[in-house]
């Protein structure tokens, strides 16, 4: 592949190193399944904001928010969602459970961010809001997977694949797509429909998931999959 052909995320890594991954396989293609389901991860207020905003301002409204990363991502997420609609294939959003969550797992180390428990926190923005009939699983935790009934609605629906989006990419989008992974389907993660409130660990989580867990591509790279 040529340098100039070459997406932001695999410019990062050194060329020597690059061409180590390619020698020893990663990146490797994969083809969506028959049945694939989307799931878009914690795209609520909390972590896009209310409206497009600088880090710097979202981080006063919701100290959790990725900016205007995330609402550089809504395009492609809602026109995942609309195609997926016009197929009838499975959508799921989640959202975290800002009551349950603090119960949930075992982890002792303190972390610096807490969520703020506001009204809003949970709201979805107008442009990718789910519908009556979809599914708005509560969460607790970074992975979909972890302690939720998510695994067993998939397997519910015959879903063979998953598509990924949302945030935050090296977050719970990450935590998601390896444990997919873990559970065996083929997953993909929409490049343009993911965000973090930082580029350098959104691109370097790109890659590594692209080198190990999934198959990486923008939404007009996926598309051709559900002509």
């Amino acid at each position: 592949m040529e340098a100039q052909s070459l997406k932001s995320w695999v410019k990062r890594l050194p060329e020597t190193e690059r061409g180590t991954y390619e020698r020893l396989g990663y990146h490797t293609y994969q083809a969506m399944g028959s049945r694939p389901a989307l799931l878009i991860i914690d795209c609520t207020y909390g972590f896009t904001g209310s409206s497009p905003m600088t880090l710097d301002q979202a981080t006063q409204e919701y100290r959790t928010s990725c900016g205007e990363a995330a609402w550089e991502a809504m395009p492609a997420i809602r026109q995942a969602a609309e195609r997926f609609r016009e197929l009838q294939l499975p959508i799921v959003y989640t959202f975290m459970d800002l009551e349950q969550g603090i119960y949930a797992g075992t982890a002792t180390k303190p972390k610096s961010v807490s969520y703020e428990v506001q009204d809003d926190f949970n709201q979805f923005a107008e442009c990718i809001r789910p519908m009556d009939q979809e599914w708005v699983m509560p969460k607790t935790k970074a992975s979909a997977f972890f302690h939720t009934p998510l695994l067993s609605y998939l397997l519910k629906q015959k879903v063979d694949s998953l598509v990924l989006c949302g945030g935050s990419t090296s977050g719970c989008v990450r935590a998601t797509a390896v444990d997919g992974f873990s559970y065996g389907f083929p997953t993909f993660v929409m490049e343009d429909g993911c965000f973090d409130r930082s580029r350098f660990a959104h691109e370097n989580n790109l890659f590594d998931l692209d080198a190990k867990y999934a198959l990486v591509q923008t939404w007009e790279e996926l598309k051709p999959s559900f002509s």
